[in-house]
């Protein structure tokens, strides 16, 4: 072992704790001691936390540890599975304990949740929580596992919960203890390579081995919200949390990273691949979100030196951003759409001393930032998400004002009805799941209840025939086997008092299979996979349908230039249109969809032929509130929308084309709308209308992972908090771009009529040798705003402004950072403007230059403003045509 001193990173000398200890020795620090544990010899050690000094002779288990059933409580004791009998064994106070046979031998893990030991028997497929004294079961839950499920596990740092990998089927399974239940959250078509799970605030995070990438799950709506790539080839990675950060790591390799709970990643190089001995190199820091005023430039100390750690990654300043043009961050609405919520958790009623929970939650383009609670008892808290606990009874308002990111304030307000324990058992709610059953689908009773525990639960479902099923149990299952009104009834007795309460049920047909060549106008499901000869596989031609693809496989083996997976089109417009759970693959075109509305697309793959250059994975004319959720596209083209559609694709992974000559077009033209949010995009080029100058179309990126050459066309451009790789060419009418990190870029050209660049990192380090280009370089341009960016270590000028439109019109470039540009045979400035044409005034403001190969700002005298408050530092030839002290 080796400690590493947290404060000066020095390491201290190796220490073996356990004789003859090879790659099987686990380490398990402890606030007073520090464990190792020697799985193949079956010894325990401890040490001193500080000095590693051994505190006593090694300990015998008398067990064969599991590899993954060892963990230590908060309060010091460890806890293991013998891997040979299933024994769970612990320590407490130096002295050994045992519970014979409480897991399946090979097929049980420990976890801890809430502090707390848990067992996950993915063999006997129980979820149980254990006491930490005697090691006996004190809640459990039912866990619906494959046979094949590795089920890997982890567990809540503040809940009872567990969350499970379940590979087989694509899902992560959420187990409430307190509950007795796992609810299923479907990430995708199984079988899939899931990792461990790990959770921070109300978001868990699912590594996908098979894609390499990343599941964000919302734990409050029980829903995927994003998927990321970290990686561009399946592999096996790492995901850490530590102080509610989120890490990840690929321990064979130099990629590393941070991701944020919305699904934004920040990618960290760990060391220099040609160089893995030196280390990261350094790179600069991005100014503070007013911009630098002072001589020296943000993160840079006094002499010159790099004030902060050697690997600060530029990321710029992601919320405090000043109002530019364009349709703004957009999730499903303009930010001044947005609105909050709360969500109380166990529910809007409870008894005195028991703990509820708070959670904000926002509607709209906006993220909540901070919160402020009341809780009308007098006390207060703050955070998006909160915890208390009334002492009285009594009916409470529940207030929270929120800061969003836009700089606006939201409120919301709930009620929340406490009772005395010893009040008679009250039913709060009867929780049906599903919602609206169907003819042979399981169905689970419960019920939300307060008050004093009841000694006697009494179910009653009944119909216009009479009683159809009756249960004494707390919740129950039942499978109906007929459609029709249904009525469910509970009364709960206690000791003081009784309750009583109904609520009414329908239950529909349930979904015909589908089948190749079907026409279906009601809801329909893939029972198995299909392989479809026909032009198209499957037709939706009604309104009001949902097409579950089941997990399954729709292709076909006769593709041709005009073959389509699923069609969608009718007479006349189709509205709450459906297609999720599954895969369509090999036909030219997906989906294809004409004239329709509140389309929804989740959860899905598409898979076009590689070879063909036709391909599209969606296309749509005239397709309007299209919502595209979770979905995975591999297709030349990814997809076309047209002719005054409007779609929001969320936490997706679009993947085209990237060759240059041939490369794959995703396209929104003719009076169209596309928002692209927390997703991943791969492609040549991105076009948003080439033919339709008078148009409206716009398209929006926000929070995603872009690599691509180009984005042109006669529209709207608004990208924003993204990451993109590879960019060349920027030719729109407008654009805003705020918050971005741009990276690996070829000669980058912007030509636009009215442009907002604001807070944007042009990181040019990572360039190959031969793109000796500028960081941006503006060739034509109406009025526009280039502010508080970074541009560093381009080989050509960081920014040169050569353009030659006639006036009049302005451009403001103010408090940016122009850094380490220039080579000897490009650019060599840190911002260059070539001769300005007569009526345009370009205006040079408060920016700051540093260790450029000649100039830091390079303009013919007269040629533009000097706004005052330019620096200098390093840079050989100072500056030309403003001041520079």
């Amino acid at each position: 072992m080796v400690r590493v001193d947290g404060a000066t990173l020095t390491p201290s000398g190796a220490v073996s704790p356990v004789t003859g200890a090879d790659d099987e020795l686990t380490v398990f620090p402890t606030p007073h001691a520090l464990f190792a544990l020697d799985r193949r010899q079956g010894l325990l050690a401890r040490s001193d936390p500080e000095t590693l000094t051994p505190q006593g002779k090694p300990y015998q288990l008398d067990a064969q540890p599991s590899p993954d059933g060892s963990v230590v409580d908060p309060d010091g004791r460890l806890w293991t599975l013998d891997h040979r009998t299933g024994d769970l064994v612990w320590f407490a106070d130096g002295t050994r304990h045992a519970r014979a046979r409480a897991g399946t031998p090979g097929r049980s893990r420990l976890v801890l949740t809430d502090g707390r030991p848990a067992l996950l028997d993915s063999a006997r497929r129980t979820a149980e929580l254990l006491n930490r004294d005697t090691g006996a079961v004190t809640q459990s839950a039912p866990v619906n596992l494959g046979p094949d499920d590795a089920a890997p596990v982890s567990g809540s740092p503040q809940e009872s919960r567990l969350l499970v990998s379940a590979g087989s089927r694509g899902h992560l399974l959420v187990c409430d203890l307190g509950a007795q239940e796992c609810t299923p959250v479907v990430l995708a078509p199984g079988p899939v390579d899931l990792g461990p799970p790990v959770e921070v605030g109300d978001r868990a995070m699912v590594p996908d081995y098979t894609t390499g990438r990343v599941w964000v799950v919302d734990l409050v709506a029980m829903r995927p919200v994003a998927e990321r790539r970290l990686f561009d080839s399946p592999r096996r990675f790492d995901l850490l949390v530590r102080d509610g950060i989120v890490f990840y790591n690929d321990p064979n390799t130099e990629q590393a990273g941070v991701l944020d709970l919305d699904g934004r990643v920040r990618p960290i190089t760990k060391y220099d691949r040609a160089a893995p001995g030196q280390g990261p190199s350094g790179a600069p820091t991005q100014p503070s979100p007013g911009g630098p005023h002072d001589n020296a430039l943000p993160g840079v100390g006094a002499g010159g030196t790099h004030a902060g750690p050697p690997n600060d990654i530029p990321t710029g300043p992601r919320d405090n951003v000043p109002p530019v043009a364009g349709p703004g961050d957009t999730r499903t609405g303009t930010p001044d759409d947005t609105t909050v919520s709360i969500v109380v958790s166990p529910g809007n009623r409870g008894v005195v001393a028991a703990e509820f929970r708070f959670t904000v939650v926002t509607a709209g383009a906006a993220r909540a930032t901070e919160a402020q609670w009341t809780f009308g008892d007098g006390t207060a808290a703050t955070g998006t998400a909160a915890r208390h606990r009334w002492s009285r009874p009594g009916t409470f308002p529940v207030g929270v004002t929120v800061q969003l990111s836009t700089g606006r304030q939201a409120t919301a307000a709930a009620e929340v009805v406490i009772d005395l324990p010893s009040a008679p058992p009250r039913i709060v709610r009867l929780v049906v799941e599903p919602e609206a059953p169907r003819v042979g689908q399981q169905v689970h009773f419960s019920a939300e209840v307060t008050g004093q525990s009841p000694r006697t639960w009494a179910w009653t479902v009944t119909s216009n025939r009479g009683v159809v099923t009756t249960s004494t149990a707390q919740r129950f299952p039942h499978v109906f086997d007929g459609t029709g009104s249904y009525t469910v009834t509970l009364t709960v007795t206690g000791e003081a008092g009784s309750d009583r309460q109904s609520r009414p049920i329908t239950v529909t047909p349930p979904p015909r299979e589908a089948k190749c060549g079907d026409t279906l106008t009601t809801d329909a499901i893939l029972t198995k996979d299909l392989i479809c000869p026909q032009e198209v596989g499957l037709t939706i031609a009604a309104s009001n349908v949902t097409l579950d693809l089941g997990g399954r496989t729709l292709s076909t083996d006769a593709p041709t230039k005009t073959s389509k997976g699923i069609v969608v089109e009718g007479d006349g417009t189709l509205s709450n249109i459906t297609i999720r759970n599954g895969t369509v693959a090999k036909f030219v075109t997906s989906i294809r969809m004409t004239d329709a509305s509140d389309v929804t697309i989740a959860n899905a793959t598409m898979l076009t032929p590689p070879a063909e250059q036709a391909g599209y994975g969606i296309r749509g004319d005239k397709v309007r509130g299209a919502q595209i959720r979770n979905v995975s596209i591999d297709s030349f083209g990814i997809f076309r929308f047209r002719y005054g559609s409007s779609v929001t694709i969320v936490g997706s992974t679009l993947m085209g084309s990237e060759q240059f000559s041939v490369g794959g077009v995703p396209t929104c033209e003719l009076d169209t709308s596309c928002v692209i949010q927390r997703s991943s995009l791969r492609t040549n080029i991105i076009s948003c209308d080439v033919h339709n100058e008078n148009g409206n179309t716009s398209i929006t990126i926000t929070e995603s992972d872009v690599t691509a050459q180009q984005l042109f066309g006669l529209c709207a451009a608004t990208i924003k908090n993204s990451t993109w790789k590879k960019l060349g060419n920027i030719f729109v009418i407008s654009v805003t771009l705020a918050n971005n990190t741009f990276l690996q870029q070829h000669y980058t050209q912007v030509s636009f009529g009215q442009f907002a660049i604001i807070n944007n990192v042009f990181d040019g380090s990572a360039n190959s040798p031969e793109k000796r280009s500028s960081g941006l370089k503006i060739i034509r341009s109406a009025h526009g705003t280039l502010t508080r960016n970074t541009f560093f270590r381009h080989r050509g000028h960081g920014v040169e402004v050569a353009d030659q439109t006639q006036g009049p019109r302005t451009i403001e470039i103010s408090e940016n950072v122009f850094e380490s540009n220039g080579e000897r045979f490009s650019g060599r400035d840190g911002l260059h403007i070539d001769n300005v044409p007569p009526g345009v005034l370009v205006t040079v403001t408060n920016n700051h230059t540093k260790n450029n190969l000649e100039y830091g700002i390079n303009a013919n005298p007269g040629s533009v403003k000097d706004g005052g408050g330019n620096t200098s530092l390093g840079n050989p030839k100072g500056c030309r045509g403003v001041f520079c002290p």
